[in-house]
């Protein structure tokens, strides 16, 4: 795939009824395709993961809130396995 054809395809890919672990991996695999910073992988995930998953993750008190990519990926297992 061309570059400019990964970040449309990562603007547009939502999880929708995949299941979370399915929806991470071929989500990282179109970031992995493109020249994403983290920042916008992170505003990305929140916009495409699950509704109900990024809600329940920004509710966390304001110190648990994820930070980093790799901690947002974390979370976003941990709280999707939970709607599963």
């Amino acid at each position: 795939m061309k570059e400019a054809n990964v970040e449309w395809h990562i603007e547009t890919f939502i999880q929708g009824k995949k299941h979370i672990a399915d929806f991470l991996i071929k989500f990282m695999a179109l970031v992995s395709k493109a020249q994403t910073d983290d920042q916008h992988v992170i505003f990305l995930l929140k916009k495409n993961v699950n509704r109900e998953i990024t809600r329940t993750i920004v509710a966390y008190s304001p110190t648990q809130v994820p930070k980093s990519l790799e901690q947002w990926k974390m979370a976003i297992i941990a709280v999707g396995q939970g709607y599963e």
